[in-house]
């Protein structure tokens, strides 16, 4: 046994070589598997980080609304916190109640505190008589006022009732500590008496916010629970609020407490003893299942590249496994002719690797975390973790049993027979039809999948699979077209293109695992060069989608609006548009689904949005050309007004009055409207008589006109008439007969006229004895339908075509919209929600047709100067009164290009890359190696006659480079259709949900020539080192040692 032992310690030392190529494999291997476990964990810790961190604090709470039946308010806390022990295990909770009651109650009269000296309270503090009062209580207020004087209520004693008023109530009611009223209610009579008063804490608190949405519409006063119990105070409803503590949520339980998060919900609902007809509010569950979703599709996107090096690794430790067992053929001979038995060699074998495959797991458990910490973005990764170890032990186990199983061969079973090659052949067609097939799943059902969050083995080992099949198809055209080659260079006169040529030709099996290995990685690298670019592209693309401009400022108020004017004028701002996005029902009952409605002027639109070309022709100019052509056609109403030519600092009037108007005259009050900004009045006396000539003065407005989105236009007129102004007769009476027209209008003295399409509206009307006489510009055709332009999920919910109208349903109103174009994608909408955008002036236009126009939210989209983005973000942050919230595109596209989620996949195909490039070039030394060691004696035989060492590397290099040639091809080959298959399939939103827009890939030039350039190099090394082993061999010495060998 010793014997056979030494034996096999003995030619492990003559094949050192290979067995250090055996090493190295599984080091590369293991290490890249280690630092992809680590790195995989890590990014799912700042996954949980970044999203508790990002969170609000109403997605982390749960709050709960209940009516009052079956609810004791003592015993109901109770009852929440045993639910929340019991469905929340892994986390600790603060889970707090809230009970309100509004009664209508008698009040008699205030009096005074005690040891006031009979000064008494503010008679008019609360009036007496029938008063609306709301009270609440809560078993943990403690936690969230703040006495500011006396204490707080107790139960009741009787019909004495102890409240405590807020400091802001207190103050304003004149009340104060020892303030009593006495009550009737219901036949009971008593007293409420002030014990204390109190400060709730910051606004932002979910309490108080809770607080604020629960109490009644009359003076809150705190009660003490008890007192809801009792016959004076009715229990009007109950609110329980719920603060999960997230400090022990972790990446390993987040799946345990999102699956938690949703029964418990629905056990609040069912648990009647909190009350009836409950109703939950938390956006807790949608935030952990996305961030539970997004986690699963990349755990999909790291699987794909961990395959990839699986195979990779697989396929070098068979290649040099297969030479070690090709060169020990005569030592294992010669061990079994002495008597040593098969199970002895195949247990030999097997210690050997796994002392091998054990040795290279050290290293690469020490090196998981320091490598895992280069590639991640979030700092230091920890690299001694389950995860690590795992993958450790599945690598050392796959590499043991690879090696060990072909040391149990026996000799024969090294051969190549018929038999074998009948069975090689039928796996490598099923290899090839596996492949194909697996490229169709992935294409058909891979993204729908990966949106869901599903991991499909199918999907999963796809690219290995497909990569696999293109390096078998790869061996087989190297014969073939090595043949061709040969015809070709017979013609040459240098002898070493024919001899590379008929060498590679011939080479066959023996080229096998080195272009298999060639392609796998240079198909590897093409890929991760082209996910790595489409993911840092769709992260930027989803960034500018979601803003739809450079900033995009929304809920903008009015106060806003009339402090900041035109927001075209902000400084740095190229383009502006004043967007109003509502949501709306399709179809006349609203049944037909809902839509997101974009509401804006098209060429505004088209100067300040953003949309990727591919997501309609044009982009965004292409988005709203349907809009303008419609317009110049005559088709979209035009913006209503009388248009002032030029920039004009003047406007005079010509006016035909009658009746009181023309009697008394009045005040003209004048509204202009620009390009953006809201509209502006002025008003100027108008003297009495038939003919009145008046002359503005735009000075106030315009100012130096170098914020003006000219031209201006003059849309209305108000002849406010007063009642001194009416005659003798009554106002009312009065006000029928007055009129006006408008006969001439000029603008520093150019004649400006409505357009045809338009004429003035006249009105009159009575308000406050005061006679309004109107003139209105209004379209002389009323607008029967708003022009828009659709998605194509809208259409298709609505069952319309481009060219049909449709009727959307705004609140109670039912608006017609004509469809004028399709679009694939309107910015900020995603597809799903079935867009609509629809044209200013053609909403301003039936609204004024109809009385009756869509409402929204307004908006600021901004388009800034080069550089000016962060510069024009904070100009509009500091508008006064701004009352919304500033995106700034290159604050949201660097929040997204750092997202975990994103980075996940990312970070592990970088690692699989290097990985898999290292396998490869072990993979060719040791071909090499082992080739020039067998064709020894070719090279010396070519020294022999006459041959120089350099046409010797000739010859060898154009045999490698025609090999590795094919292999490059087949790699890039492969690597770019994987990546167009996967890159919409592993590429999501931060949700998990399908990214928008689509991902695109990107053709992996830069990649693609790197890896030929590094192929070269390699061909060039293996050149030069033929050409040194050339230079030293001799025929005669050759010849001798394998004659001494031989004895």
């Amino acid at each position: 046994m010793w014997g056979l032992w030494g034996m096999t310690v003995h030619r492990a030392r003559t094949q050192v070589w290979v067995l250090l190529a055996a090493f190295l494999s599984v080091l590369a291997a293991s290490t890249a598997m280690t630092t992809i476990a680590a790195f995989a964990s890590a990014t799912r810790e700042q996954s949980v980080v970044r999203m508790l961190r990002s969170a609000s604090p109403d997605q982390l709470g749960i709050e709960l609304t209940a009516g009052p039946s079956n609810v004791d308010p003592v015993t109901a806390p109770t009852e929440l916190a045993h639910d929340v022990r019991k469905y929340l295990p892994q986390l600790s909770a603060r889970s707090e109640a809230l009970f309100t009651g509004q009664d209508a109650f008698s009040l008699l009269g205030a009096s005074p505190p005690a040891g006031d000296g009979g000064l008494g309270d503010d008679p008019g503090a609360i009036p007496a008589g029938s008063t609306e009062l709301s009270f609440w209580s809560s078993p943990t207020i403690s936690a969230h006022v703040r006495l500011v004087e006396g204490r707080l209520p107790t139960v009741s004693a009787g019909s004495r009732i102890e409240v405590a008023l807020s400091q802001s109530d207190a103050a304003a009611r004149h009340l104060r500590v020892g303030s009593s009223y006495p009550f009737s209610s219901v036949g009971a009579q008593g007293e409420f008496v002030v014990v204390g008063v109190y400060r709730l804490d910051a606004s932002s608190d979910p309490y108080s916010a809770l607080l604020r949405s629960n109490l009644g519409t009359g003076l809150p006063m705190l009660v003490d629970t008890g007192d809801f119990n009792g016959a004076t105070l009715g229990l009007g409803g109950c609110a329980y609020l719920v603060r999960p503590d997230f400090s022990t949520l972790t990446g390993a339980n987040l799946d345990a407490v999102s699956s938690a998060v949703d029964t418990f919900t629905g056990a609040l609902v069912a648990d009647q003893k909190l009350g009836a007809s409950a109703t939950v509010q938390t956006g807790l569950t949608a935030l952990l299942g996305g961030t539970v979703k997004a986690l699963a599709v990349a755990r999909t996107a790291i699987a794909l590249p961990c395959v990839l090096l699986l195979a990779v690794a697989a396929c070098t430790l068979a290649f040099t496994a297969r030479l070690l067992a090709i060169d020990r053929r005569r030592s294992t001979a010669l061990m079994l002719a002495r008597g040593a038995r098969p199970a002895q060699l195949a247990g030999c074998g097997a210690a050997e690797a796994l002392v091998l495959c054990a040795l290279a797991q050290v290293p690469a458990v020490l090196l998981a975390g320091p490598l895992a910490s280069t590639v991640s973005s979030a700092g230091a990764v920890p690299g001694f973790g389950p995860s690590v170890w795992a993958a450790a032990a599945a690598a050392w186990l796959a590499g043991t049993i690879t090696l060990a199983g072909y040391a149990a061969q026996l000799p024969v079973d090294a051969e190549r027979t018929r038999g074998n090659v009948v069975v090689g052949l039928g796996a490598e067609i099923a290899l090839v039809a596996l492949g194909a097939l697996a490229l169709w799943e992935l294409a058909a059902h891979g993204p729908a999948e990966a949106a869901q969050g599903l991991v499909d083995p199918v999907v999963v080992l796809a690219p290995a699979l497909a990569v696999l099949a293109c390096a078998v198809l790869s061996l087989r055209v190297i014969p073939l077209a090595g043949k061709a080659m040969q015809l070709l260079a017979a013609r040459a006169r240098s002898w070493a293109a024919p001899y590379g040529a008929w060498s590679a030709a011939r080479a066959g099996r023996a080229t096998a695992g080195p272009v298999v290995l060639l392609v796998m990685a240079i198909g590897t690298v093409v890929l991760a060069g082209s996910y790595l670019s489409a993911s840092q592209r769709s992260a930027l693309d989803q960034a500018d989608y979601s803003v739809g401009t450079d900033v995009r400022v929304s809920g903008v108020n009015a106060q806003a609006l009339t402090v900041a004017g035109d927001p075209a004028t902000l400084p740095g701002v190229a383009g502006a548009a004043e967007v109003i996005r509502l949501t709306a029902s399709i179809g006349a009952d609203g049944s037909e689904g809902s839509t997101q409605i974009l509401v804006a002027d098209p060429a505004e639109l088209a100067a300040a949005g953003q949309l990727r070309t591919d997501l309609g022709p044009g982009g965004v100019h292409g988005l709203t050309q349907p809009l303008t052509a419609a317009a110049a056609a005559g088709r979209i109403a035009p913006e209503h007004g009388l248009v002032l030519p030029g920039r004009p600092q003047t406007v005079a009037l010509e006016l035909g009055l009658t009746g009181s108007a023309a009697r008394g005259g009045g005040r003209l009050e004048l509204t202009f409207a620009a390009g953006t900004g809201e509209p502006e009045p002025l008003d100027v006396p108008v003297p009495a008589g038939s003919t009145a000539r008046v002359q503005v003065s735009l000075s106030r407005i315009v100012g130096s006109g170098a914020e003006v989105a000219w031209p201006l236009r003059l849309t209305r007129l108000n002849l406010l008439i007063p009642a001194s102004s009416a005659g003798q007769g009554a106002a009312d009476s009065s006000s029928a007969d007055a009129g006006m027209t408008v006969r001439s209008v000029t603008a520093d003295g150019v004649t400006a006229a409505l357009p045809a399409s338009q004429v003035w509206s006249m009105a009159t009307e009575q308000e406050q004895g005061t006679t309004i006489v109107s003139a209105m510009a209004v379209p002389r055709n009323p607008t029967v339908a708003i022009g828009a332009v659709a998605t194509s999920g809208f259409l298709s919910a609505a069952g319309k075509h481009v060219g049909d109208t449709v009727v959307i349903l705004v609140g109670a109103a039912k608006i017609p919209v004509h469809i004028y174009g399709e679009a694939g994608a309107i910015p900020t909408i995603a597809p799903a929600a079935d867009g609509l955008l629809l044209d200013r002036a053609d909403v301003d236009a039936y609204e004024q047709s109809t009385g009756t126009g869509p409402v929204g939210t307004l908006e600021w989209w901004l388009a800034a100067q080069p550089g000016r983005i962060d510069a024009v973000a904070a100009e509009a942050a500091a508008v006064p009164g701004l009352g919304g919230a500033v995106q700034n595109r290159l604050a949201v596209r660097a929040d997204y290009v750092a997202d975990p989620v994103r980075g996940g996949p990312v970070g592990a195909l970088r690692i699989s890359a290097v990985a898999v490039a290292l396998l490869a070039l072990i993979g060719f030394a040791t071909r090499l190696a082992n080739e020039v060691r067998s064709r020894a004696r070719e090279i010396a035989i070519a020294r022999a006659l006459g041959l120089d060492p350099g046409r010797v590397a000739l010859a060898f290099g154009v045999q490698q480079a025609f090999e590795v040639a094919v292999a490059v091809i087949g790699g890039c080959l492969v690597g770019s259709v994987l990546a167009d298959r996967i890159v919409p399939v592993a590429i999501v939103a931060r949700d998990g949900s399908a990214a928008v827009p689509t991902p695109v890939a990107v053709p992996p030039w830069p990649e693609a020539i790197g890896s030929a350039g590094l192929a070269l190099l390699c061909v060039l090394a293996a050149a030069c080192w033929v050409g040194v082993v050339a230079a030293r061999l001799s025929i005669s010495v050759l010849l001798r040692s394998e004659s001494e060998a031989g004895r």
